[in-house]
């Protein structure tokens, strides 16, 4: 009883809600492990897994770059308008190659900070407590390395004391160290008084000023650019994520509690808030022109590799590349032979396969090679990363080695069934999320 009411003042929660969250995590529990018990991997499954997973092919390619199209594109201002209105309220999805000109949420902060560094100048350290401080720790900080056990001579002598490294040796640790620890008294007493003056200064009529109290109590005050969430690690160098996502947590002028930060101490307060939003065209129109470059260059990609394409299937690849030769003015395409390659990947959400041949991320032209037979073409579009559009051929298919499979089937067997457990497990998660939805609804 003493237990469940702890946890229900901890957690500002009933007995009932207690009990219901905890007989609700029960039933989770053994889901999970029902779904553990019962979710299985054939041998024939597995090997079938494996073998999409250890197939490899090899491509001989013709790359159309839409950057390299791009330099001989024109476009009109009216066109430059049609694009950007037409983005302009999007957020841009490099991944997806979908342009958008809407930018996130962007803050401004000021802080003040108790710096290790400026209260160093003012920390002295005496004779006699770098002395105390190596005989207190001389033992355990400062002992020389034993004779290595190969060292006869020193085997057939007495157990000797040990023997630790002299004073002035590590005077210079000791010293640097003690200043550190002394500075870092001196932050948390100045940090702790700044902290009583912005709370001290909370509901006068006027505005608290981070400047003027930095500047009485010789403290560190900053004000940063605007920034966003993705932006936010670089305003304090090296603070942790735990401390800068807090960045956005805060209404304006609301100071914060003094934070940890590699350098020393501090408290920020928010000062603006900028809302998403779309920037005018002239600011980003050197973007806006690019990527309205890059996608009737695309246009004008497809074109070529279709008649490439339908070249090479009427007579032979080499007709195909002939004929782009004939088209493209410059070098506006490249011909290549790829080394061997697998499918593509889930990583992140995302489907990568990097082919060092196309020196790019390229997994809808992976994807689309493993389902040619050798001799057959396609043309493929990466419409992200280095966008450009491929006429490929499949040169040769290889299997996977079953003997391999057999040698390393138990952590096969292993790797697939805990996958596949995860997955079960999202999607009754996923399912459950639903139904919770449409009960609210």
């Amino acid at each position: 009883d003493q237990i469940v009411r702890l946890l229900c003042q901890n957690y500002t929660v009933t007995e009932e809600q207690l009990l219901r969250t905890y007989k609700e995590a029960l039933l989770l529990e053994k889901m999970h492990v029902l779904i553990s018990d019962n979710v299985k991997v054939p041998d024939t499954e597995a090997w079938e897994m494996y073998a999409m997973d250890n197939e490899e092919a090899k491509i001989e390619f013709v790359a159309i770059g839409a950057q390299d199209i791009a330099k001989n594109v024109s476009v009109t201002e009216e066109e430059i308008t049609s694009f950007y209105n037409a983005h302009k309220d999007n957020f841009p999805d490099p991944a997806q190659g979908i342009p958008g000109y809407r930018e996130p949420e962007k803050i401004k902060i000021e802080y003040l900070m108790a710096r290790y560094r400026d209260l160093e100048r003012n920390v002295t350290v005496s004779e006699d407590e770098m002395q105390t401080y190596y005989e207190e720790n001389k033992a355990r900080k400062y002992k020389k390395a034993a004779a290595p056990k190969g060292d006869k001579s020193a085997e057939a002598k007495e157990p000797q004391p040990p023997q630790y490294k002299p004073l002035e040796e590590v005077k210079g640790e000791i010293k640097e160290f003690l200043e550190r620890n002394k500075s870092k008294e001196l932050v948390d007493k100045l940090i702790s008084e700044t902290d009583e003056r912005i709370y001290g200064s909370l509901g006068r009529t006027e505005q608290i000023s981070f400047s003027d109290i930095g500047g009485s109590l010789g403290v560190f005050y900053k004000e940063s650019d605007y920034f966003s969430r993705e932006e936010a690690k670089d305003v304090i160098r090296d603070t942790d994520e735990s401390v800068y996502s807090k960045f956005f947590e805060r209404e304006k002028y609301d100071p914060s509690p003094p934070f940890d930060a590699p350098a020393g101490k501090f408290i920020f307060q928010v000062t603006d808030i900028k809302e998403p939003s779309a920037p005018p065209l002239q600011a980003v129109r050197e973007k806006v022109v690019k990527d309205l470059k890059e996608e009737k260059a695309l246009v004008k990609a497809r074109e070529l590799a279709k008649q490439c394409a339908e070249k090479a299937k009427q007579t032979s690849f080499e007709e195909g590349i002939k004929l782009l030769e004939n088209e493209c003015k410059g070098p506006l395409f490249v011909k290549k032979e790829t080394e061997f390659f697998k499918r593509p990947e889930m990583k992140n959400g995302r489907l990568h396969r990097y082919i060092n041949a196309l020196e790019a991320d390229v997994p809808n032209v992976a994807r689309s090679a493993f389902k040619l037979k050798q001799g057959e073409l396609d043309t493929v579009a990466e419409e992200s990363g280095k966008k450009a559009i491929y006429v490929i051929r499949l040169t040769e298919k290889k299997e996977a080695d079953r003997k391999k499979f057999e040698e390393k089937k138990e952590e096969v067997m292993r790797k697939y069934l805990s996958e596949k457990q995860q997955n079960f497990i999202d999607y009754w998660n996923e399912n459950v999320k639903k139904k919770a939805e449409l009960t609210k609804k």
